[in-house]
């Protein structure tokens, strides 16, 4: 598979140690959808505008809130969400501990999920009501 032909390409073309799996990928403490946010954020490729900055035409105001840029950091302080997820406007989690140890990914991705989803369920309202002309 490609995990051969990556060890058989680096071993000819390049120092290579060993090829391990992200711990936060197998780690029993989070759930299938918590890992997969994860990899979601950690790779910039969770819906947010700033991460899709072409598909908005460069309006990447926040729709919840009008007043900053929607990019995956704002996730923590945008203070509509912050008013649906209030452990968000409290918490000690940062956006930086998505790329920290296990220990600071698993609190992250807990407190991501609740936000996502909170913000997801907001926004499908929101779009439901801008189709039917309310």
């Amino acid at each position: 598979g490609i995990l051969w032909y990556i060890k058989v390409y680096y071993g000819i073309y390049g120092k290579f140690e060993k090829l391990e799996c992200a711990q936060y990928l197998s780690d029993s403490r989070l759930s299938h959808k918590e890992v997969r946010l994860l990899f979601k954020l950690r790779t910039r490729m969770y819906q947010v505008k700033s991460n899709f900055k072409n598909q908005y035409n460069f309006n990447l105001s926040c729709v919840l809130c009008r007043s900053a840029v929607c990019d995956q950091q704002h996730l923590l302080s945008c203070k509509v969400i912050q008013g649906l997820v209030p452990e968000a406007k409290v918490t000690k989690v940062k956006y930086q501990h998505l790329f920290g140890s296990i220990d600071q990914m698993v609190p992250a991705a807990k407190l991501f999920m609740k936000i996502t989803q909170q913000r997801e369920e907001l926004l499908q309202i929101l779009e439901n009501k801008h189709r039917g002309g309310q």
